[in-house]
């Protein structure tokens, strides 16, 4: 599964599954599922260049300029088979 669009697409697309997440916890959520390999995060320059996530502090605007994508790596297809059962929330806290 791949998705790419701006910051506030994002929270569209999630709070429309998860209506009671706020940004901070969207932005955990997705620095959270980046660091435990369960997606990749990139920006893309352009078809042939991306540009990766890396968590460091030179990422700190990676997420409010430009579009980035979300990829789900296959341990994180486990994981969201997991947390799509009843009560699970896909990366945010309990």
């Amino acid at each position: 599964m791949y998705y790419q669009d701006y910051w506030g697409g994002w929270e569209q697309q999630v709070r429309a599954k998860v209506p009671d997440v706020a940004q901070p916890d969207l932005l955990s959520a997705f620095k959270r599922l980046a660091r435990a390999y369960k997606i990749t995060l990139a920006k893309h320059e352009n078809r042939r260049t991306a540009i990766p996530y890396t968590g460091e502090e030179s990422d700190s605007d990676f997420f409010l300029t430009e579009r980035f994508s979300a990829d789900i790596t296959d341990e994180g297809k486990t994981y969201l088979e997991m947390a799509r059962k009843p009560g699970g929330r896909i990366g945010f806290a309990p």
